[in-house]
């Protein structure tokens, strides 16, 4: 990276509540260079590892989402009540009570953001705090306080921009409205008023794509970085092309209008028996009747381990993600790597990665007739199909070899610097 970690040894503090995936990688790779001060999450079972290696392989894959490659001493756990939003998500017994939407609703991203404020001001090596949007309000004050260069990604567009995208689509598609996220207020808790105010505080503000780059407030725009996530696995080898019908279609996601739904059932309701739908992804509400019809004809995993969907990704034609909004879309690069076509929207950011009509299709957002062509292209043309399934899988490929992630975290120790 063409700097020595003992230059710059312990610089950030990182801090994210769920160690999501993309969050997990700069984290390992913070501390692979000697940048990562520390790593705050939930949940860290890292020291439990000798232990779920024993475990079945599915608990093992479930549990590894937890275990960080780190240096030793450099993540601390500051809130182990996730550990009960996770035994509600998976529980039917408390998953009927929705404690883990009630959970997550009444403030464990605030809570976790308290704890993370209090434990910085003992963090006297620190030069730079790096926390999400939101997840930090209170971390990023202490860290402006304390004079630190901070860093604040941004998981989604900006609040206005989704908000008013959203009004839209309850209007278009009330049948799925309730699958949308709850209207905020802009100047309530973490509404356009609140978000706005954390960019103004941030020395810089990170976005994975040019999507969300352009959602931002013209007032901030000017201290933004691009970082678009890297590829995290690719597969040794591709299975031969089914050349057999139905087209084997895949969606991974959370089933909310967010991710397009809607135009997925639509789109497959044209194509009829040509299509095989699987989706791996929770209800976001047991009170969405248009949600149970589009399960009633899918293969549906509510959720399974990240290994797991990979290999179930290698059992398929086409990934779809037709979304409203995605500011990235991590699935669309995992599905790349396991030689999976991808057909996105113009308003999912990993789209800018892949080139339209040879690793995929990019299509305009809410439009279902094509959706259904370019699946229809897939089904009729299996040729077509299997040079598509290549071209992905070598992208992926060209973007590991690229190493966007190791170009960021250099990025990082310049700004520093400075």
């Amino acid at each position: 990276m063409g700097v020595l970690a003992s230059e710059a040894a312990g610089v950030i503090v990182l801090s994210h509540p769920t160690g999501a995936t993309h969050a997990h990688m700069l984290a390992e790779a913070l501390s692979d260079t000697g940048f990562l001060e520390r790593f705050y999450t939930s949940l860290d079972l890292t020291p439990l590892k000798p232990l779920i290696e024993h475990l079945p392989r599915a608990l093992a894959d479930e549990a590894n989402r937890r275990v960080f490659a780190l240096s030793p001493g450099k993540s601390r756990t500051v809130l182990l009540r996730e550990a009960l939003a996770l035994m509600a998500e998976r529980l039917p017994v408390l998953h009927a009570f929705e404690l883990t939407r009630s959970y997550r609703r009444n403030g464990m991203n605030r809570q976790f953001d308290r704890a993370v404020a209090r434990h910085l001001t003992k963090e006297k090596r620190a030069r730079g705090f790096y926390g999400y949007i939101d997840s930090s309000p209170r971390s990023l004050e202490m860290a402006r306080n304390m004079g630190l260069t901070s860093f604040i990604e941004m998981t989604t567009c900006f609040r206005a921009f989704d908000e008013a995208l959203f009004a839209e689509e309850r209007e278009l598609q009330p049948g799925w409205a309730a699958t949308l996220p709850p209207k905020r207020a802009g100047d309530g808790a973490f509404g356009a008023d609140e978000q706005a105010r954390i960019l103004h505080m941030a020395t810089h503000i990170v976005a994975p794509s040019r999507f969300v780059l352009r959602s931002l407030p013209q007032a901030v725009s000017q201290k933004s970085l691009l970082y678009p996530y890297s590829v995290a696995h690719k597969a040794v080898s591709l299975a031969p092309t089914s050349r057999e019908k139905p087209l084997r279609v895949l969606f991974v996601g959370a089933l909310t209008q967010r991710k397009g739904i809607a135009y997925l059932a639509s789109a497959l309701n044209r194509m009829g028996a040509d299509c095989q739908l699987t989706v791996i992804g929770r209800k976001v509400t047991t009170d969405c009747q248009a949600v149970d019809r589009l399960l009633m004809r899918a293969i549906w995993h509510p959720s399974l381990p990240n290994p797991h969907v990979r290999r179930i990704m290698q059992q398929h034609d086409v990934l779809v993600l037709p979304s409203l909004s995605d500011a990235f879309g991590l699935v669309v690069t995992e599905a790349m790597g396991q030689g999976l076509p991808v057909i996105v929207t113009h308003n999912v950011g990993a789209g800018e990665l892949i080139r339209d009509g040879q690793e995929g299709f990019i299509l305009p957002v809410r439009d279902s007739d094509a959706i259904a062509q370019a699946l229809h292209i897939l089904a009729a043309d299996r040729d077509r199909l299997e040079a598509m399934r290549f071209a992905a899988w070598y992208r992926a490929e060209e973007l590991l070899q690229q190493n966007a992630l190791a170009d960021f975290v250099a990025q990082l120790s310049v700004l520093l610097k400075k």
